[in-house]
């Protein structure tokens, strides 16, 4: 069966894509199942930058240079002041 998303530009979804999207409350254990799931070198967990700001670069572009990336280690930063 083929679901069309038209946030993906129309590309079809299938149960073959290798996606696996963990949700859960808080102090469920998502976050360890997500960075056990992360140890697996076939594996590609997203970066924290990803998750918070998930519109990706552009292909070829240098991430580092990446304004959502700047504003995750402007957010990293601030919080580690308090630390």
């Amino acid at each position: 069966m083929e679901h069309k998303n038209t946030i993906l530009d129309g590309k079809p979804i299938d149960s073959d894509n290798g996606l696996l999207f963990i949700t859960g409350l808080p102090r469920t254990g998502s976050t360890f199942l997500q960075a056990l799931l992360a140890l697996d070198p076939n594996a590609r967990s997203p970066r924290t930058w990803e998750m918070w700001y998930p519109i990706p670069p552009a292909e070829g572009v240098d991430c580092s240079k990446h304004p959502n990336v700047k504003l995750m280690q402007k957010d990293i930063d601030s919080v580690s002041l308090w630390i």
